[in-house]
């Protein structure tokens, strides 16, 4: 957020102070902050918002063998720097890719019945898109199995 009075100085009472969003956050409620109504500054420190559209989640794959996850861009129109994939609700494998479409994973040795999903974070937009749909590994994917993925 634009500090210092950005957008100009607001009046009345403040209603948050240092407050700290990292972006995936879907209110303000969820940012840290000192608490609500902590009035400890004055109007010349009042932050302004920058609203931007999020990025479309990635399609999240799994091939026949599922030995491997891919996270794609769904119509190519991304290019990803970064990807994590989650098991279970769990970071456990990131990739830094270099502005491609998508981003490869290799589950192999993890059990039947994880459930995945990921994010990533798109070049030259610099935000992290929403968090693709769940996938999990011993059941059927009808439409999702992916061949010859380079």
């Amino acid at each position: 957020a634009p500090r210092t009075a950005h957008y100009g100085q607001g009046t009345g009472s403040k209603i948050l102070n240092d407050v700290n969003c990292v972006g995936s956050e879907s209110s303000l409620k969820q940012c840290s902050s000192m608490g609500w109504k902590n009035q400890i500054c004055g109007h010349w420190k009042d932050a302004g918002v920058d609203c931007k559209e999020q990025v479309e989640e990635p399609e999240i794959r799994m091939n026949e063998n599922e030995t491997e996850i891919v996270c794609a861009s769904k119509n190519s129109s991304y290019n990803y720097r970064m990807c994590v994939l989650y098991q279970d609700g769990q970071q456990i494998q990131d990739t830094i890719v270099k502005d491609v479409e998508h981003a490869s994973f290799n589950i192999t040795d993890l059990p039947a019945g994880s459930s995945f999903s990921c994010l990533c974070y798109e070049h030259n937009l610099t935000r992290w898109t929403r968090n693709s749909s769940v996938i999990t590994k011993g059941r059927e994917h009808a439409g999702f199995a992916v061949k010859n993925i380079t």
